[in-house]
């Protein structure tokens, strides 16, 4: 071997280990964005689903018209013939007409009944979601207006269980309410 082959070796191979160590830090960034993107997928099909069984309902043409639906964390989770998949990342959501006066103690999500004393009244959202400590790398979801709703009393489902609603067509609106 040459005397200028064998000084140009080593510097082949820290090119080589600094071009690897650049691979695994981008390479870990993106995992770490694509997990954010797929809770924002699912938070997004949640919503989605929420708004196309409302619209089903309402569309029915006639008041009186219902269907039962579960707030499930998979599918096939229920017996119910409309189950709607929760969202990843989130520790439950709360369906409630934030004009109306709200009995604190009713919502079993402690950190949501604080922070919703403070905008009682000032919105018109009626779809809230509790956010996870460690959830998806959201720090916190917006609430969402669904339209042509009226919740009767609060209706929270935590993300892990199976929480049975009914959507009824009352004419100009549809009702969301806990199934008994």
């Amino acid at each position: 071997m040459k005397n200028g082959q064998m000084l140009s070796q080593p510097f082949t191979y820290i090119f080589a280990i600094v071009i690897i160590a650049l691979i695994f830090l981008f390479g870990f960034q993106m995992i770490g964005k694509l997990k954010s993107t797929t809770c924002n997928v699912d938070n997004i099909k949640f919503i989605s689903s929420m708004e196309n069984e409302i619209e089903r309902v309402y569309s029915q043409g006639f008041a009186g018209s219902s269907n039962l639906c579960a707030l499930v964390p998979r599918v096939r989770a229920s017996d119910a013939p409309c189950e709607i998949i929760m969202p990843t990342g989130i520790e439950g959501i709360c369906l409630l007409d934030s004009s109306m006066p709200i009995e604190e103690n009713k919502i079993p999500f402690k950190k949501f009944a604080d922070d919703f004393r403070l905008i009682q009244g000032q919105t018109e959202k009626n779809l809230y979601f509790i956010s996870q400590d460690q959830g998806c790398g959201i720090e916190k979801l917006s609430p969402v207006k669904l339209q042509k709703v009226q919740i009767k009393g609060i209706v929270c489902a935590k993300s892990g269980d199976i929480t049975k609603i009914i959507i009824e067509n009352k004419g100009r609106n549809v009702e969301i309410r806990k199934a008994e």
